[in-house]
């Protein structure tokens, strides 16, 4: 458990950072979680040592946790090919979580880039592009 805790301690440090000067999507916070899960070693098979339930766990953790101290979601079925979503600014750290959970499912894997959702705490026009 102390692993867990250390790990989401450390990829929450990281994404606050990183929101403060760019868009960081949803596969850039799973891939974090499990090289930290795999003492700072990636796998070559996602599989090979990391849990893809307990990934996904401490990967929402994490989001939620980011969104509760003011890090903003975008959704990237509401932008245009090749934008960034619009900011969900009003919206509550529940409601995006609960948005991200059901687009999860449905996409029915793991996301991968420009896939399901990004977050920063930049005005999103001044984030890249992806």
């Amino acid at each position: 458990m102390a692993e867990f805790e250390a790990v989401t301690k450390r990829v929450l440090s990281d994404l606050l950072t990183d929101c403060r000067v760019s868009f960081v999507e949803v596969w850039s916070v799973l891939w974090e979680v499990r090289y930290g899960l795999c003492d700072d070693n990636y796998p070559v098979d996602v599989r090979e040592r990391t849990d893809l339930a307990e990934v996904r766990r401490l990967a929402l953790s994490v989001i939620e946790a980011a969104l509760r101290q003011g890090v903003r979601a975008g959704f990237f079925v509401d932008a245009e090919p090749g934008e960034y979503p619009p900011p969900l600014s009003a919206a509550a750290p529940a409601e995006v979580m609960a948005r991200l959970v059901a687009g999860w499912e449905q996409l029915g894997r793991e996301p991968s880039m420009a896939e399901l959702a990004g977050f920063t705490s930049l005005s999103f026009k001044h984030a890249e592009p992806p």
